[in-house]
């Protein structure tokens, strides 16, 4: 891994020992397989065995470097050992010399150490590679033979390292040692990364997606979150999540047992009344570890008239106003001042997570230390943005009135200005503030993407809506612009270390804030909001509805006006028009009159792992249902119910040959064939678009009613006489017959046979076709409740 930065605080990467086998014969990457006498294609779908014809002259020439060692191997240190060193140098050697055109040796990708037993071994090292690599980028960028030919060595590649990852939970077991996997899986998609920066638009992305899962399950018995180890893996690369695993951040005391891959649930609040405020030592001379900072005689106790501060704060934002503070300190007590806000006012919005123990539920109070450190960080960020600006700021805590109902609300209906009129948003942490700002910025970056500021819901529109946006360190700020530019600047460094993990942990923070565009299109808006929803979390799920109303731009008073219950639902009404992808998307749906075409949580994973295909489309939330028209759909005429759960339709559309078959989409709450039965008649198919052959794409069942078939599919300008009222009956994926499809379809689970016999999914018949459907014009107008 020496081809990776390093942390701070650490002199090396973990050595990475060479596998001892069978040596790179130095004819390509491509055909060494068969060269080796490995067929690939069994080793990839885990028949180990049968993927060599001859193993006892192979065992022996891999296993000879261990000497009397191998005596003592297990079954997995024997597969690991004999088909390892194969992919290890079929990969390094192989992708190397097809990457630099010259021989590669030994020497060139190994040194020599002595262990800790006194043993000399060898051990991987790349950056000499790397470096070679990365100083002849503009001579690759110009070589359009290497822009044809490489990629496809990445991808296949790729595809066979993740093939055999997946065989770790078949077997027990990696095939490949876990170290060296990792150092494979993070060459191969450094290399292609690198080489789609150095050679764009000649090269794009097709490789597999990386991922290491002893890797993970490593991290996962050392405690850490599966959210965040799944998050880290995709959006870093198994090379940035083993960079992350470096930095020791997961020793924050929270248990991670109740967190799923989807959502971390570590940091939500439930007890409020339990709930505490943290003490800060640095400003504070309280250092009784049992006292509770409430009682007189402590120095840390809040002092300061809180009622008579939040009755200003209340009068301000009943008047629409943004009230603002500034601290002033004297030998006996730290007081608060309520300012407020001006056209052109100065002043710093404070975001932050409520499970650090900046919060206060029990009244709009802070302690004297907290009050001491928040102006501290806004005196530093000023002298750095507006020299001479007075240290006034924000902060949620103090400024949105826990009572009345009426002045908490129009405090959060003005949340929106808060964040897009304050000079800068400084995040405040407890994994960043507890450490000095590293001094490398590819540290920097990873430590805030990984930080739980990412996780939250609240601080996704805090992040969104800020003009400048800063991450507080224990003692210094940094500003999320500079830094950006900066670790851009060194991905086209010529090094032997590459810069990408930080390049791919800016885009994390990124495209949370250019959500927010002059040139965005509602389209746009909502699309970008799904993506940047991913994998957060809140302790009042209805507040997904308050912070979706605030990005997109809405009337906010319906939504805080509603029941916890109601206000996703209330969300959708106040929206009148939506882009019609939604009407695509996955995920549960509410089961209401007027509302089943509506996803009922943005935060279930189901939801937001696909955002809504764009359509250009807009469709219009009345109080009937959702009105649009411009789509395509079939009326299923005469079409059987299937009697199977995993049943498929096949039609074909119009005149067109092809073949397609619609599949009930696997999503939580979407229905079953059998749950549909009181409602299967007249049945219309809504979809996206056709899928290409071997592809899908997104259907929609439902049920019309209010016209005949004849009005249904009647041409313009008869077609426009009537709404075709319909019932949301199930969503659909729609494949096009040919291509991967007989694989897919392979894939499905087998059932039994008349005599008891398992047979395989393509023998059982299990297709429903129906008549040959009828179109529908484009031009109705539907009205799906």
């Amino acid at each position: 891994m020496d081809f990776l930065p390093l942390p701070e605080g650490l002199s090396e990467h973990e050595l990475v020992p060479e596998l001892p086998g069978a040596p790179y014969d130095n004819q390509g990457f491509s055909g060494y397989d068969v060269r080796q006498g490995w067929n690939v294609q069994l080793l990839r779908e885990g028949n180990i065995r049968g993927a060599r014809t001859e193993w006892n002259e192979y065992s022996q020439a891999s296993l000879t470097e261990h000497g009397d060692d191998v005596h003592g191997f297990d079954g997995e240190q024997l597969v690991q050992f004999l088909v390892a060193p194969f992919i290890q140098n079929w990969i390094i050697y192989g992708l190397s010399q097809s990457a630099l055109g010259h021989h590669i040796s030994r020497d060139d990708t190994t040194f020599t150490r002595i262990n800790e037993r006194g043993e000399m071994r060898r051990y991987l090292t790349l950056k000499r590679l790397f470096g070679e690599f990365s100083a002849r980028k503009e001579e690759l960028a110009q070589d359009a033979q290497w822009h044809q030919e490489f990629p496809a060595l990445l991808e296949e590649a790729s595809w066979i390292l993740a093939d055999l990852d997946a065989l770790h939970d078949e077997l027990g077991a990696p095939v490949i040692p876990g170290p060296t996997a990792v150092v494979l899986s993070a060459l191969l998609r450094t290399m292609q990364d690198h080489a789609i920066i150095w050679c764009f638009p000649h090269i794009i992305d097709t490789s597999a997606p990386s991922r290491v899962r002893w890797l993970d399950y490593k991290l996962r018995d050392e405690g850490w979150c599966p959210e965040r180890i799944g998050r880290l893996r995709v959006e870093l690369g198994p090379e940035g999540l083993y960079y992350a695993s470096l930095l020791e951040v997961n020793k924050d005391g929270k248990n991670h047992d109740e967190c799923s891959k989807s959502a971390c649930v570590a940091y939500n609040v439930t007890n409020y009344d339990a709930y505490r405020q943290r003490h800060d030592t640095r400003y504070c001379d309280c250092r009784d570890e049992i006292c509770t900072h409430d009682v007189d005689s402590c120095a840390c106790r809040i002092a300061y008239d809180v009622e008579s501060l939040t009755e200003k704060i209340r009068v301000s934002v009943m008047q629409g106003r943004i009230p603002l503070l500034i601290a002033s300190h004297s030998d006996r007590r730290t007081e608060l001042e309520v300012k407020d806000s001006h056209e052109g006012q100065e002043y710093i919005a404070i975001s932050h997570v409520w499970s650090d123990g900046m919060g206060n539920p029990h009244q709009n109070g802070l302690r004297p230390c907290l009050i001491h450190f928040l102006d501290f960080c806004v005196q530093k960020l000023f002298e750095a943005l507006k020299p001479g600006a007075e240290p006034i700021f924000w902060l949620d805590t103090i400024c949105v009135p826990l009572l009345p109902r009426e002045a908490r609300d129009a405090a959060i209906e003005s949340m929106r200005r808060v964040y897009t009129d304050a000079s800068a948003v400084l995040v405040i942490t407890q994994d960043l503030i507890s450490r000095p700002l590293p001094s490398t910025f590819q540290e920097t970056i990873v430590r805030i993407c990984q930080s739980k500021w990412l996780k939250r819901l609240w601080t996704m529109q805090e992040g969104v809506l800020a003009k400048s946006l800063a991450f507080q360190f224990e003692n210094h700020a940094i500003d999320y612009e500079f830094l950006d530019h900066q670790v851009h600047r060194e991905i086209h460094a010529t090094t032997d270390k590459s810069a990408l993990v930080g390049s791919r942990a800016t885009l994390m923070v990124s495209n949370l804030i250019t959500m927010q565009g002059i040139d965005k299109s509602r389209e746009d808006l909502f699309n970008s909001f799904w993506f940047n929803i991913r994998h957060r979390a809140t302790s009042r799920l209805s507040d997904q509805a308050v912070c979706g109303s605030i990005l997109c731009g809405l009337d906010l008073r319906p939504v805080l006006a509603a029941d916890d219950e109601d206000k996703m639902r209330v969300f959708w009404k106040s929206c009148q028009d939506i882009p019609f992808g939604v009407f695509w998307a996955n995920g549960p749906r509410f089961d209401l009159d007027t509302m089943r075409w509506a996803p009922k949580s943005f935060l279930h994973p189901s939801t937001w792992a696909v955002p809504p295909p764009k359509t250009g489309l807009t469709a219009k939330v009345l109080d009937d249902g959702l009105h649009f028209s411009g789509v395509n759909a079939f009326y299923l005429q005469s079409v059987d119910l299937p009697s199977l759960e995993d049943s498929m339709i096949e039609f074909q559309a119009g005149v067109d040959p092809t073949a397609y078959t619609m599949l009930l989409t696997k999503n939580v709450d979407n229905p079953s064939w059998n749950s549909l039965r009181p409602f299967w008649k007249c049945v219309c198919l809504l979809w996206h678009e056709l899928p290409h052959s071997g592809g899908f794409s997104h259907g929609v069942l439902v049920s019309y009613s209010g016209v005949d078939e004849q009005e249904l599919c009647a041409e313009p300008p008869h077609a426009q006489q009537t709404v075709l009222r319909s019932r949301w009956l199930a969503q659909v994926n729609i494949f096009a017959k040919g291509g991967d499809w007989d694989a897919f379809v392979a894939s499905f689970p087998t059932r039994y046979g008349k005599d008891g016999d398992l047979l395989p999914r393509q023998a059982v018949d299990v297709i429903v076709h129906p008549s040959r459907p009828q179109k529908i014009s484009k031009e109705r107008e539907w009205c799906i409740y």
